[in-house]
């Protein structure tokens, strides 16, 4: 990240810290962070502020030419390729064009122009050109069900595997952003480990809860019966 100075990669750590402040950290974590960030960016400004203020300047001057729309810019390709995409799709009846044709087509018939820049650096857009809306939607569910499922964990389980929901969680939020910078998604190992890893131990949870819980459900089931009875009695 930092040799690439990616904007969207500083924006998806930003988002993913945010998550998890905000719904994957307890009330008292909070004030704790709260009160430990307060104190370290106090002794940071006075002890070391000329870093301080160039670090900032640096992050803000990266930030700030995502508002550089100029001809030839790089968010100027971006929203090109991405009206090229659009495109694309409109023509191919939201079907799609096939997959890994993306760059033969940005190339030869791309009416915007991207400057050679043919891949569309974008996971989403790329998976909505190649597959179609459809298949598109269909990722997306599974995206955003990984995600509430992993909450859902995270809010019932304890120990370690809390701490593993919670991980997941927050890595699969900040991939919402993470995958606009790449050139492309679909050859990087890492992406599918994730998935795969989410998937499987989503499984692993609903496996090991089920047969925990199976037993309970059974001898309330059977109280509740006695009960019954005794009161019929």
């Amino acid at each position: 990240m930092s040799l690439t100075s990616s904007r969207a990669n500083y924006i998806a750590i930003l988002l993913g810290l945010i998550f998890w402040f905000l719904f994957l950290t307890s009330r008292r974590v909070k004030r704790y962070i709260i009160v430990l960030l307060l104190i370290f960016s106090t002794l940071a400004i006075i002890l070391v502020p000329q870093k301080i203020y160039s670090g900032f300047n640096s992050i803000f001057s990266l930030l700030s030419t995502i508002s550089n729309v100029t001809e030839g810019s790089s968010m100027q390709i971006r929203i090109n390729l991405i009206k090229n995409s659009m495109q694309f799709i409109a023509e191919s009846f939201g079907f799609g064009i096939g997959t890994g044709n993306s760059e033969h087509y940005m190339q030869l018939f791309g009416k915007y122009p991207t400057h050679t820049i043919i891949n569309i650096h974008n996971w989403w857009i790329e998976m909505m050109v190649n597959y179609g809306i459809f298949i598109f939607i269909g990722y997306l569910l599974i995206y955003f069900g990984l995600i509430f499922y992993l909450y859902k964990i995270f809010k019932d389980a304890a120990g370690n595997s809390r701490m593993i929901a919670e991980a997941l969680c927050s890595a699969l939020v900040a991939f919402f952003l993470a995958s606009i910078s790449p050139s492309s998604q679909i050859t990087l190992n890492y992406l599918w480990l994730l998935f795969a890893f989410a998937i499987g131990f989503i499984n692993y949870w609903r496996s090991a809860n089920l047969s925990s819980i199976n037993p309970i459900n059974r001898r309330k089931t059977n109280e509740r019966n006695v009960r019954t009875n005794m009161e019929e009695i």
